[in-house]
C-alpha cells in the first residue's frame, strides 16, 4: 500500500481499501449503498464508505478523469442532497500552513 501511495498509483492502490463497516451500514441505508454503486459503476477505483458514514469517496488515475466522474456521476444521482467534489492526491501527508 505505501509503495502504491509514492508512485500516486490509484489502481494499485485501490486493491488495498476496504472498510469492513460497510457490512452493517450498507444494507440499511440504501442512498449511501447507491451511491456507493453509481461511483464503482462509472469507473470509480476503490469506492468505499468514508468511516462510518454517509460519505463515499473514490479513486481516479487522473484529475481529468475525477472530473468526469464527478460530472457524470451528478447526472446519474441528481439528488439535490448529493456533494459532489474532487480533489488531489496528496502522497506527502497532511501538511499545515502556518
Amino acid at each position: 500500500m505505501v509503495r502504491s501511495v509514492a508512485r500516486r498509483d490509484a489502481k494499485a492502490l485501490s486493491q488495498h481499501l476496504c472498510n469492513d463497516f460497510e457490512k452493517i451500514v450498507l444494507p440499511a441505508h440504501p442512498k449511501t449503498a447507491a451511491l456507493k454503486e453509481t461511483m464503482t459503476s462509472l469507473g470509480g477505483l476503490g469506492t468505499l464508505m468514508s468511516g462510518s458514514g454517509p460519505s463515499v469517496f473514490t479513486l481516479a488515475e487522473s484529475e481529468a478523469e475525477a472530473a468526469d466522474l464527478a460530472t457524470r456521476l451528478r447526472a446519474a444521482l441528481p439528488d439535490p442532497d448529493l456533494g459532489v467534489w474532487t480533489a488531489r492526491f496528496a502522497s506527502g501527508g497532511v501538511q499545515l500552513g502556518g
